[in-house]
């Protein structure tokens, strides 16, 4: 079998990445996922990512992307790409094609100077081929859920008309995780993206958290009004201060997961002298929020720095994995592996 690894080719190619898309995800056949312009957005408008390809008898069979992110450390500058839409199609699963795509598109990427890749993936059936690639699993991000209502929930099973019961059970339930604390001179303002990241309040705010953390993503201006520019995707942006003082963020957006109505918190982060305030900011979001459950995904240590179950967030049985190939060896994996010197939520991925 004969099958061609090479630079990807969006001015030949683009319409058979998009085919080979809706093939490998066909969850997202029709939505702006698999637009066009989604494709744009993600691939050429920040910083042009890296992509690659397998053909086989002139056709696509097989594509590999990861997008430029850097990271601040305790170590230095972190160069890394984020991998990102990795697709081999039905035809060609099963004949190790993956494997070697994977293979040869991390080799050009070391080429590239990048220190290490990462990738976020929930299905368990593309992580053999990672591994086979030269891959490791770093650690699992649990998926984290605070219940608001059971209203759709209870749709699916044609048992609506019992949601004003079960929701009240549910808000004495919540009643310990909904009461604030210490809310003398705190206010929470809802903002926008551009005001927001390209202000001064912001700029130190980021400072200052990355310098808390061991390994934080580079959440520079530039990234920010990217990453949260997704075509037709609205995001809200609720700031907390403290005297005036901006001293933590949530981003979020309203979603589908798993059929039912939730508001995903896409990044979350404080200061670590305020993270008390942590819960007064979640409570206000689920106030204003018309979805029926509250999401978040995070490494475990961020989960508990921020006490996130005192403001009702659960662990379920849903886990992401953070998988890591080390490229440039500048790093060590004690460091890079330790799941308690990140900071990460889904604005380290692609995901929301």
């Amino acid at each position: 079998m004969d099958v061609k690894y090479k630079n990807f080719d969006s001015g030949t190619s683009l319409k058979e990445q998009r085919r080979l898309f809706n093939e490998c995800f066909p969850e997202n056949v029709s939505s702006p996922i698999s637009s066009l312009e989604h494709y744009y957005w993600k691939h050429k408008n920040y910083h042009s990512s890296f992509e690659f390809s397998a053909i086989l008898n002139s056709e696509l069979v097989g594509y590999y992307a990861a997008l430029p992110y850097q990271y601040h450390s305790n170590e230095g500058i972190m160069k890394v790409g984020m991998v990102c839409d990795v697709m081999t199609g039905e035809k060609s699963r099963g004949k190790g094609i993956f494997t070697k795509l994977g293979s040869h598109s991390t080799s050009k990427l070391k080429e590239g100077g990048l220190d290490f890749t990462t990738g976020f993936p929930i299905r368990k059936e593309v992580i053999p081929g990672h591994l086979n690639a030269g891959w490791d699993i770093a650690f699992l991000l649990p998926f984290y859920v605070k219940i608001k209502s059971i209203k759709s929930i209870l749709k699916k099973i044609k048992l609506s008309f019992l949601s004003p019961i079960f929701d009240l059970i549910l808000k004495i339930i919540f009643i310990p995780f909904n009461i604030n604390y210490q809310k003398k001179n705190v206010s929470i303002v809802n903002v926008g993206i551009d005001n927001f990241f390209q202000s001064n309040d912001y700029k130190n705010l980021t400072n200052q958290i990355s310098k808390e953390n061991p390994i934080y993503l580079d959440k520079s201006a530039q990234f920010m009004c990217w990453r949260l520019s997704a075509p037709t995707s609205v995001y809200k942006i609720s700031i907390v201060k403290l005297n005036k003082l901006v001293i933590g963020y949530i981003v979020s957006r309203s979603i589908k997961k798993f059929g039912f109505n939730c508001t995903g918190i896409v990044d979350i982060a404080f200061l670590e002298k305020h993270k008390n305030l942590v819960k007064i900011g979640i409570n206000q979001l689920c106030k204003e929020s018309l979805d029926d459950l509250i999401v978040l995904m995070c490494n475990a240590s961020i989960h508990k720095k921020y006490n996130l179950f005192s403001a009702g967030f659960f662990v379920t049985p849903f886990k992401f994995s953070l998988i890591i190939k080390n490229l440039s060896n500048k790093f060590g994996s004690d460091f890079l592996y330790n799941e308690k010197n990140w900071h990460l939520t889904w604005i380290d991925c692609d995901d929301l």
